[in-house]
């Protein structure tokens, strides 16, 4: 809630300005130096929006808002998400920063019409800014980002970096299947991964294209194993000693290796939307009913369209000569149904990530 105050303002040695706000419970505080201020504010009346942490985030004067250091005039509207760019101009292929980030003003001028190359890193670097609700915002050129020549050295990187994975598998002794899956709609891994934004998804750490973490791929397959094969009882499939040879449990590693699933073409990644319409009621753990009165909250995160994929799976030498083919065939199959009955990453239970198994390689 907004608290009244009186502005003042000083000037220092070195001639620049700033200011000061004492509210009417009599408590003073230094206004923060991002606030832009001169000798015309002196002494106006003024209303300060302050975090649960007690700091300003927001001056009204007048009516208006007071502006911060290096903030351009917005024409989108209250709310309006920032603009991001295409490269149609400057140096190199890729994408342009959006016009509002929270980047410092220097390093913005340096990167001014300099092509990012690396989704990645437009993405968790170059973050949009909405400054009317200060709050960073998911937003895409066009509502979608295309991985075609200006993000990928060359239309056939997947496949080789595919042919390299496999050679990489092969000269480390492991006995091991490769599986092609083809996604039927959308997929979202790692929405909960740790993000100014307020979603996420999971991207390559040197090459920043999206793909499916080992981690997230085995836990999608030992997870519909479980409701397949023992009735969603975890306990009674930790009793099962085919499950443990290949998933393990708490005191012993599992026997199969999991990789990470990489797409085969260039992937697309597109703004989606969760649109929440019972906020309160989420909120507040059913404190408020979930009525139609409430105001949805649109939030925007990105998801992958469908292509092929390229997921391993392998065991070392000596548990085949142990154990046989089972372990690995078993998966095999175990993946298969994982992949068309419950699908993998986020959401799932609204159809994303559900793929078809359409070649599996010795």
């Amino acid at each position: 809630m907004p608290e009244k105050a009186k502005l003042s303002v000083q000037k220092n040695k070195k001639g620049n300005f700033s200011g000061f706000l004492t509210f009417d419970s009599g408590k003073k505080m230094s206004l923060p130096s991002h606030f832009v201020v001169g000798p015309e504010h002196d002494g106006l009346e003024c209303e300060v929006e302050r975090d649960r942490n007690g700091q300003v985030v927001r001056v009204l004067v007048g009516g208006k808002k007071l502006p911060r250091r290096g903030e351009r005039e917005s024409t989108g509207g209250r709310g309006a998400a920032p603009e991001v760019q295409k490269e149609t101009a400057g140096r190199g292929t890729g994408l342009l920063l959006p016009k509002e980030t929270s980047l410092p003003s220097r390093t913005k001028e340096l990167l001014k019409g300099q092509a990012i190359e690396n989704f990645g890193l437009f993405l968790e670097k170059g973050v949009g800014y909405d400054r009317e609700k200060e709050v960073f915002r998911f937003s895409l050129p066009d509502k979608k980002v295309a991985f075609g020549p200006s993000l990928i050295p060359n239309r056939s990187f997947f496949e080789l970096l595919d042919k390299r994975r496999r050679q990489t598998i092969e000269s480390s002794g492991l006995e091991f299947r490769r599986i092609v899956a083809h996604l039927k709609g959308r997929l979202v891994v790692g929405l909960g991964a740790e993000s100014v934004y307020e979603v996420f998804l999971t991207l390559h750490p040197l090459y920043g294209f999206p793909y499916v973490p080992a981690s997230a791929f085995k836990g999608a397959v030992r997870s519909a194993v479980i409701w397949k094969e023992f009735g969603g009882k975890e306990g009674v499939a930790l009793a099962d000693s085919l499950f443990c040879l290949v998933f393990g449990r708490e005191e012993k590693q599992g026997t199969v290796r999991f990789f990470d699933g990489y797409p085969l073409e260039p992937p697309t990644v597109v703004e989606d939307v969760l649109n929440s319409h019972y906020a309160p009621y989420y909120q507040e753990g059913g404190k408020f009913p979930p009525g139609d009165y409430y105001h949805p909250v649109p939030v925007f995160f990105g998801a992958v369209e469908g292509r092929s994929w390229a997921f391993y799976v392998g065991v070392k030498e000596e548990v085949r000569e142990a154990s046989g083919e089972e372990p690995l065939n078993k998966v095999v199959k175990w993946l298969d149904y994982a992949f068309s009955a419950q699908g993998v990453g986020a959401k799932t239970s609204l159809g994303y990530g559900l793929m078809s198994v359409s070649a599996i390689d010795p």
